[in-house]
């Protein structure tokens, strides 16, 4: 009969939280939280769903870049050189963690000006898409007088507005940044 030692194997579970891509600052505190309680961040699978593995309470601090051109080993290799733990990606979203040592809490961005352009990278993607959405809008809308195509006009409409508020949202935020 084998015995399997319960404590010395990797425990792991999913978690579900939703942030706005405006919120990436949020999301990386709530997860420095979870690793402070010993879940440690392995992979995020799809938005809002992230898995943990269980294990001693570290301060680790999680850093987001947004990456929408292809990277290359060059840029891993950067982040690896200054200690940083690659743990993929979602949508173009590269997650990173290091341990904090001596209350020195490291940042991935050097000035301000680099992390602005993590924020006009997305604005840009988000406005290549809004036509899109406005014709989606335009076509549905055109057919509103049939239940299925009114309930998809309001869908797209709904859409569009989240798609206009994240465009402000992050516009703001490299406001913010600019002046600081």
């Amino acid at each position: 009969m084998r015995v399997i030692d319960m404590s010395t194997q990797e425990k792991t579970f999913r978690k579900f939280r939703l942030f706005w891509a405006w919120e990436d600052d949020r999301e990386e505190s709530w997860l420095r939280e979870m690793s402070l309680q010993g879940n440690h961040m392995k992979k995020v699978i799809f938005p809002g769903i992230y898995t943990f593995e269980t294990g001693k309470p570290k301060d680790y601090i999680y850093r987001l870049d947004y990456a929408p051109e292809k990277f290359s080993e060059n840029y891993l290799n950067l982040f690896h050189d200054a200690g940083w733990s690659y743990l993929g990606n979602l949508n173009y979203w590269q997650y990173f963690r290091k341990e904090v040592l001596d209350n020195d809490v490291p940042e991935i961005f050097t000035d301000n000006d680099s992390k602005a352009k993590k924020y006009r990278q997305l604005i840009a993607m988000l406005s290549a898409l809004l036509p899109l959405m406005v014709v989606n809008v335009i076509n549905c809308g055109s057919r509103a007088d049939q239940p299925f195509w009114l309930g998809l006009t309001l869908f797209f409409v709904v859409f569009l507005v989240v798609f206009v508020l994240g465009i402000i949202k992050l516009l703001k935020r490299v406001n913010q940044l600019k002046q600081l």
